[in-house]
């Protein structure tokens, strides 16, 4: 596991799994997994989409907190 708290994957061939600590929070989470998906979908589709590092999240984080 990774250093980031996960509350939802995908499962090849099966569908998704999301948790959360009440109902209306999992539903969130399965929701929230299913746009990314299709975002991510939507970019493969025009080519490969770039990953962002995360010292660049980081630095666009830092500069909107000001």
């Amino acid at each position: 596991m990774n250093k980031y708290e996960v509350n939802a994957c995908l499962l090849e061939s099966h569908g998704e799994l999301a948790i959360g600590t009440t109902m209306a929070q999992a539903y969130s989470n399965a929701v929230y997994l299913e746009d990314v998906a299709k975002i991510y979908h939507y970019a493969r589709t025009v080519g490969q989409p770039k990953i962002v590092k995360e010292t660049a999240i980081n630095q666009m984080l830092a500069s909107m907190k000001g």
